[in-house]
């Protein structure tokens, strides 16, 4: 996968992997600086997942993409991607916060 920062500065951290069509869109918020967020999930059907213990909305997009949001107390994370759900929770489930 190719990475690109699209974004680093106090309020929001942004990058995307892509190899061919596929693509993972990874965006974190710390929890003190986000006021709210917009998701389009119109005509979605919202699940309810786990992620790291943590509760996560996932839906499908309308391009065939797919949204997953959770939130650890410290921070919100969001990921778009159009992989295999499995994939991405593993890579989620990797996901560590340093310090």
């Amino acid at each position: 996968y190719d990475k690109e920062v699209l974004n680093d500065s106090i309020i929001q951290y942004w990058e995307n992997y892509s190899k061919g069509d596929n693509y993972i869109d990874f965006a974190y918020y710390p929890k003190s600086m986000y006021q709210n967020i917009r998701l389009n999930t119109e005509g979605s059907d919202l699940e309810e997942k786990t992620i790291n213990g943590y509760q996560a909305l996932y839906y499908k997009t309308s391009d065939d993409g797919k949204c997953l949001v959770w939130d650890n107390g410290e921070y919100i994370f969001q990921m778009f991607f159009n992989i295999d759900y499995e994939t991405a929770a593993k890579i989620i489930e990797s996901v560590e916060i340093l310090g």
